[in-house]
């Protein structure tokens, strides 16, 4: 599985994997490491996350942050 944009230098793997998994956590990254490098598979609600994160990502890089809601 390839996810070329998230092996950007650009791009925070913690950050990606605690929006995710729902957690900062080293063993979240790791695991999202290993399965960007093909170690194990990707499963079906990850990929559609990941796809929701690209999108939110470019967007912010193209418009700016947007403001929390929180």
């Amino acid at each position: 599985m390839i996810l070329p944009w998230l092996h950007t230098p650009y791009i925070n793997l913690s950050h990606v994997a605690a929006r995710l998994y729902g957690t900062h956590s080293r063993l979240h990254t790791y695991k999202l490491q290993k399965k960007l490098n093909g170690a194990m598979p990707m499963e079906g609600w990850e990929l559609e996350k990941l796809d929701q994160i690209k999108q939110e990502v470019f967007r912010e890089l193209k418009e700016g942050p947007q403001p929390s809601l929180h």
